[in-house]
Formats: C-alpha cells, sequence, structure tokens
C-alpha cells in the first residue's frame, strides 16, 4: 500500500506535480496533511499534536471564509471589495491543482489590485470582523473564540 506521501513523492520526482509549489496554498498538501493527521500509526505523538492542530486551524480558516463569502460578500452586499475579490482569489488559487496556474492567477491577482489595496484590505477585514462578530455568526463555534479573544472585534 502507498501512502500519499509517498505518492506525492513520487509525482514530484516524476515532474508531474511542480514540487516548488507544495505550499500554503498547495491542495495537494493539504490532503497529504489530512491523510497523515489521520494517520494513527505515527510514534511522535507530541510533533504530530502540534502540527494537526495548524492543519484543523486552517479547515477552520477555509471554513470562516466561505461563511464570509456568502455572507459579508453575498448577503451583505460587499462582493466588489477589494476583501471579497481576495477571499474570492484564496479560494480559486486553492483549488488549482498546478503550481505554475497557482503562480500564473498570484500575478493576474496583483497586478489587478489597486496600489492601496493592503490598507482598503485591512480596514474592510476590521470592519468585517466587527460585523460578523456582532452577527449571529459571531456565536457560532467557527467565529466564537475568534470574536471573543479578539478586543478590537467587539
Amino acid at each position: 500500500k502507498i501512502s500519499r506521501v509517498d505518492k506525492l513523492k513520487a509525482a514530484i520526482q516524476k515532474g508531474l506535480v511542480d514540487g516548488q509549489a507544495v505550499d500554503a496554498t498547495n491542495p495537494e498538501r493539504h490532503e497529504m496533511m489530512d491523510a497523515w493527521c489521520a494517520d494513527q500509526s505515527t510514534e511522535d505523538a507530541a510533533t504530530k499534536r502540534q502540527v494537526c492542530a495548524r492543519v484543523r486551524n486552517r479547515k477552520d480558516f477555509v471554513a470562516r471564509r466561505e461563511v464570509l463569502l456568502q455572507w459579508w460578500c453575498g448577503e451583505q452586499g460587499h462582493g466588489e471589495s477589494v476583501k471579497c475579490k481576495q477571499m474570492e482569489f484564496g479560494k480559486k488559487v486553492e483549488s488549482t491543482m498546478n503550481g505554475t496556474e497557482r503562480k500564473a492567477l498570484a500575478l493576474e491577482f496583483k497586478a489587478s489590485q489597486p496600489a492601496d489595496a493592503e490598507a482598503l484590505i485591512d480596514e474592510e477585514q476590521k470592519e468585517m470582523m466587527r460585523a460578523v462578530c456582532a452577527s449571529i455568526h459571531g456565536k457560532d463555534d467557527l467565529f466564537r473564540s475568534l470574536c471573543k479573544n479578539h478586543m478590537e472585534l467587539r
């Protein structure tokens, strides 16, 4: 039985997967980490707890982004904002399996951003999180601790 890690390694060695693109946005990496965290056979439990906590945090991040895309960008009418475009971009990149395509998407996205995009995104992020924390979503498990632990979101 070949593990997913071994399959990924073999695909990189054969040139079927861009090894340089095994990064934080890579769906193959996330699939591999999910499999490793689900595997009960590892002997280094402390390392696994720490790494798998990050894997769970990443899953929560993706789930929060989905809620925010639907609620903030859709229901609240901010769909054309820089923050919503950034979240849509993140979603698109994570569903793109090819590292070269992800890089092209990143270059295209960066070129489409206004000069003050970073400041606009930061400002909207705060506004969006204050609003979601004040909404019914703020009481949901996905947002509750985030809203509770950050004074600036109250």
